[in-house]
C-alpha cells in the first residue's frame, strides 16, 4: 500500500518471485479481505493513512505486517496504533523497519529485503500448517497430538507422550523412576 518507489520495487520484484501482488497506490484503498490479502500488508506510503491499514491488517491475522519507514519514525507508528487501542501482541507482530536488515539504501534493495522476508514467512507458514506431529500414549493406545500442552515425560532417554495425565501417571507407577514435565 502506498506510491513510494519502495511500493513500486515491491510490486516489481514481488511479482517475479511468483507472489500475487495486489497495489493499492492510495493506502485508503487497501481492501484486506482474505481475496486480496492472504499473507502480508506492506505499507510503503511515506506517513500518508498509514493507521487505518496497518491496523487492518494486523487485526486479520497477516502472517506478515510491515511499515517502511525509519526506526524512529517505526516507533512513533507503533505508539499511534497503541493510542488508538490496538493490542500489544498485535503491536509486537508488525515489522518496522520492514524487510530484512541488509543494510539496504536504494529502493529496490529495500524492496527486494521486504521480500525476501515475505518469502521467509510464507516458507515458515507453510511448515507450521503441516500436518501436527502425532505419538501413540503407551498405556491406553490412544493417538495424541504433541504440542506444549500434551502431558509426557521422559523415560530412557526419550520423550512419551500421553492423552492424559492419569495415563501419565499410571506409566510413572510401572516404570519408576521417571523425570515429569507436564
Amino acid at each position: 500500500a502506498g506510491s513510494s518507489p519502495v511500493a513500486a520495487a515491491l510490486q516489481t520484484i514481488g511479482t517475479e518471485v511468483g507472489l500475487d501482488v495486489v497495489a493499492a497506490h492510495d493506502v485508503k484503498d487497501a481492501v484486506l479481505t482474505p481475496a486480496r490479502a492472504d499473507l502480508a500488508l506492506v505499507v510503503a506510503a511515506h506517513g500518508q493513512d498509514e493507521i487505518t491499514t496497518l491496523r487492518a491488517g494486523l487485526e486479520a491475522g497477516l502472517p506478515y505486517v510491515g511499515l517502511v519507514a525509519s526506526p524512529k519514525r517505526g516507533a512513533a507508528v507503533i505508539e499511534e496504533l497503541r493510542a488508538e487501542g490496538v493490542a500489544e501482541e498485535l503491536l509486537g507482530r508488525l515489522e518496522t523497519p520492514a524487510g530484512l536488515d541488509i543494510g539496504a539504501r536504494t529502493p529496490p534493495e529495500v524492496a527486494l529485503t521486504i521480500v525476501a522476508r515475505i518469502i521467509e514467512v510464507r516458507r515458515s507458514e507453510a511448515a507450521r500448517s503441516s500436518t501436527p506431529a502425532t505419538a501413540v500414549d503407551p498405556i491406553c493406545g490412544m493417538t495424541v497430538v504433541v504440542d506444549a500442552s500434551t502431558p509426557r515425560l521422559e523415560h530412557a532417554g526419550k520423550t512419551v507422550w500421553f492423552c492424559c495425565a492419569g495415563c501419565r501417571r499410571e506409566f510413572e507407577e510401572r516404570h519408576e523412576p521417571a523425570r515429569s514435565h507436564g
